[in-house]
């Protein structure tokens, strides 16, 4: 299946119920990306809930400033160069 072959990239900010359950949604249907990066531009409070969640979920994270185009071209630099895909 592609996925096996994709960098899934989720920018994102002041939006943690959503993301969770994005998260938990991708883990539970067992859909198999190569790997998951968030990069997150939220407030301190928002911060310490991502960190909890990516205790109990492998994704890696990166903080930035906020700005939907920064968040993403990070993710692309961030990514394992073997993939195939992002999405």
């Amino acid at each position: 299946m592609f996925t096996r072959k994709t960098s899934l990239i989720i920018p994102t900010r002041n939006r943690y119920k959503f993301l969770s359950r994005i998260i938990k949604q991708i883990f539970k249907l067992k859909i198999f990306f190569n790997e998951i990066i968030v990069i997150d531009s939220s407030d301190t409070k928002q911060k310490k809930l991502i960190l909890d969640l990516k205790k109990k979920y492998k994704f890696k994270l990166f903080f930035s400033k906020p700005s939907s185009s920064l968040q993403r071209n990070i993710g692309i630099k961030q990514k394992n160069p073997k993939n195939n895909f992002i999405m």
